[in-house]
């Protein structure tokens, strides 16, 4: 938990873990996706070995069914998604 005083500032803190939840503002949402869309196609999956590898694989099977699970369930979820299917 963070709890900072900013003076009144709006702050953000970005780290390398994984995201698992963003709340956009509706005004300004569809830009930050653009904006994460165009980053996370320019990220180097593979072995983990390797410096210039910023996503490594997933343990095994099971997990990446698990992921894949976790994606689906939470795309149903999602307002865009909800949107962009009642449109």
């Amino acid at each position: 938990m963070l709890i900072a005083e900013t003076g009144g500032q709006n702050a953000m803190i970005v780290d390398s873990s994984a995201l698992r939840v963003l709340c956009l503002q509706a005004d300004i949402a569809e830009g930050v996706l653009t904006m994460l869309k165009d980053a996370m196609t320019k990220l180097t999956l593979g072995d983990p070995r390797r410096l210039d590898t910023d996503v490594g694989p997933v343990i095994d099977a099971e997990a990446l069914a698990a992921l894949s699970r976790h994606v689906a369930r939470i795309t149903s979820r999602c307002w865009r998604t909800r949107r962009s299917r009642n449109a």
